[in-house]
Parts: structure tokens; sequence; C-alpha cells
């Protein structure tokens, strides 16, 4: 279970999806929690690119080392940046990841059907730079906004995008669960074909963050260009880093970066 966690979020764990992974784990014996080694910094072009480079070596390592493993995906806020990354590269194995569980993800778009929580429509602050899930992994990814998340829905409140746990947690972890136990019994992952009879565990490895993206594919968050961010005031998404659209309080960084040092998040 690869794990990418929020801004300033402590390597190793999220409060977002740990405790969710420790309840799959425990369900479904066999695998481990691995957290993808990249910096919580309150920068969101660079930073992300390089957490999917680096979850993408590590993923592409335990294969090398163990053929049969299959992976679950699981981002929060920031980090939900990094693995919708990794699953639109070319550079993804194919039929290795069997689910992904995104909380509080920018790039949230209502209506799609991988949405499975309780916002259904709006955008996330980082919508417009256009990274979408490939249509086939698209059946085995649970991104999960809730109304008034701040970050998944652009309009809200931070204090809402804090507080995935309870049934978010708990249908994500269903969610996951059933997609272990189909890829264990030979029922696959994604709907491009599922790993058959793959084993479902992760083995353990130390990768670093690489400084490049390795062909990252979907629009890497750094070729995007400078323009603006649905006609926000304030400009195009490089304002994150000092003015969101316009937005009370600074924009995503300071936003972010404030309450972030004390509960985690993007």
């Amino acid at each position: 279970m690869v794990g990418a966690r929020g801004t300033t979020e402590m390597q190793g764990t999220s409060m977002a999806y740990t405790p969710m992974a420790k309840k799959v784990l425990a369900a479904v014996p066999g695998g481990e929690i691995y957290d993808i080694k990249y910096s919580s910094s309150a920068e969101y072009v660079m930073t992300p690119k390089q957490g999917a480079s680096s979850g993408l070596q590590y993923i592409k390592g335990q294969i090398a080392k163990c053929p049969k493993t299959v992976f679950v995906l699981m981002g929060y806020s920031k980090g939900a940046m990094v693995q919708t990354q990794i699953l639109a590269s070319k550079d993804l194995p194919p039929n290795k990841v069997v689910a992904a569980v995104l909380f509080g993800n920018p790039y949230y778009q209502g209506g799609l059907p991988q949405n499975k929580c309780a916002a259904k429509t709006g955008k996330g602050i980082a919508a417009a730079m256009m990274v979408r899930i490939p249509p086939q992994y698209v059946s085995i990814v649970f991104d999960c906004c809730l109304p008034m998340d701040m970050i998944c829905q652009t309009m809200g409140q931070m204090m809402t995008h804090l507080t995935y746990g309870g049934k978010s947690a708990s249908d994500a972890q269903a969610f996951v669960v059933s997609k272990l136990k189909a890829a264990i019994s030979g029922g696959g992952g994604s709907s491009s074909g599922g790993p058959g009879g793959n084993k479902a565990s992760v083995g353990t490895g130390d990768q670093s963050s690489a400084k490049t993206p390795g062909g990252l594919g979907g629009g890497g968050m750094g070729g995007m260009p400078g323009g603006g961010m649905g006609g926000k005031p304030s400009g195009g998404l490089g304002s994150m880093l000092g003015g969101m659209g316009g937005m009370p309080g600074g924009g995503m960084g300071s936003k972010l970066g404030g309450m972030g040092s004390k509960f985690g998040g993007m």
C-alpha cells in the first residue's frame, strides 16, 4: 500500500489514510505500507512531479524483486496529486495497481464515475491542470471529496479538509478490501485487465525522490501554461504559491501552510 501524504505531514504517516490502511492490512494480510519519499512542503508544481517519479521508481523496483506484487495507491490532498500523476504516467507498469484512494483531491472534477463521497459537483483548486485518471483505472479509483472542502471544491473551509475519517475512511476501506480480494482470487483490478493471481503484497524499500518526473504522462504539473484558473482574477495555477484566484488568506500556499503545520493537510 503506497501512500503520498499531504502538505506538512510527517514522513511515514497521514491522518487521512494511515488508519484506513492498517485496517485493510488486518482484513487482507500479507501487505505493507510504504510512504513515498518526497517533499511535503507547500509547493505544488515540482514536488508532486518529484513524488510521482519517486513512487514510480519504488513500484518498478518492487515488481523487479517480486513480479506478482500488486499495489494500492493512497493520497491525501497534495499526495492525491502525486498518485493521480502516477496513474496518468505511461511509465506505470500495467495491471499492477488494483485500487487507489484519493482524499481531498485538488484535481477533483464533479460528475465523474470515480467520485465516491458526498460531493457530487464542483472542481478542485488544481482541476484546471487537466491531470486526469486514465479510463482503464477509473473503476479502481475511490476519489473522495466532501462538500465545503476548499481544496477539492475550491469554495469552502479548511476544517472540512481535515475530516477524512469516519464514513469516508470506512467506505474507502471496504472498497480497497474488495479490490484486493478480487485481485487475490484472480478477479483483477483495472478495467484494462487485472493482475490475475498476483499476490497482494508490497515489499519494503527506500527510494529517494527523483529530481525529474521521468516521463510522467497526463500533463505534468510543470508543463502547464501560466494561464488563468477558469477566470479566477489572480491568474494561473502558479498563483498557488502566492494567491489562489483572489481567495482570502493569501491563496493556496498560505491557506495550506498555516493550518497544515498544525493539522497536516494540503
